[in-house]
């Protein structure tokens, strides 16, 4: 009689425990890499951020979008594994893309210089970071990011070309922009 223990055995006859561990985007990224190379066990760590970041950018990359800007509001672990997922997706585009650019990204946050730093300094392990992202140090709020969006909407002459995504708890910030601009995607 098989049991399920006696399932999850490898070819060569060894079990293969299995771990699963959910976590803040940056920390299942280092955790993911600790385990390369170790024979003894299959390692991957599942982050919601990161699920959700890659459907984010997977639409905002829609080709009939033509989006040139993305504006982040908010620092939370969303806003970092979306632009940590803009960052590889645009690596892969440089192979596979046909010249497909990358919006560059604007993050609004009290602490946006340090985060967008943070991001940098993530991005070093790689041959290059694709991704130009800028950082407004200014609290997220209503006035401050409709002063961007107005500046964007000067200098490309017209919306179609921006997206906002919101990534703050308890806020109805992005229900607020979205009434205030029918012709912008808004995401929260």
């Amino acid at each position: 009689l098989e049991t399920a223990a006696d399932r999850h055995h490898t070819a060569a006859g060894s079990r293969l425990p299995l771990v699963v561990r959910e976590d803040d985007p940056w920390l299942a990224d280092e955790w993911r890499r600790r385990g390369v190379g170790d024979t003894h066990f299959a390692i991957d760590a599942l982050s919601t951020y990161e699920e959700t970041a890659d459907a984010l950018v997977a639409l905002l990359l829609e080709p009939m979008r033509h989006l040139r800007h993305v504006i982040v509001v908010g620092a939370g672990p969303l806003a970092l594994a979306l632009l940590a997922e803009l960052s590889q997706r645009g690596r892969e585009l440089q192979f596979v893309g046909e010249g497909a650019a990358l919006p560059e990204v604007t993050l609004v946050d009290a602490a946006a210089s340090e985060y967008v730093d943070d991001h940098r300094e993530r991005q070093k392990r790689f041959v290059f970071d694709p991704l130009v992202v800028s950082a407004v140090d200014d609290y997220p709020a209503l006035e401050p990011v409709e002063r961007r969006i107005r500046a964007m909407q000067a200098q490309d002459a017209g919306a179609g070309c921006l997206a906002v995504v919101v990534d703050l708890e308890d806020s109805r910030l992005g229900t607020r922009l979205a009434l205030r601009y029918r012709d912008i995607l808004v995401l929260e």
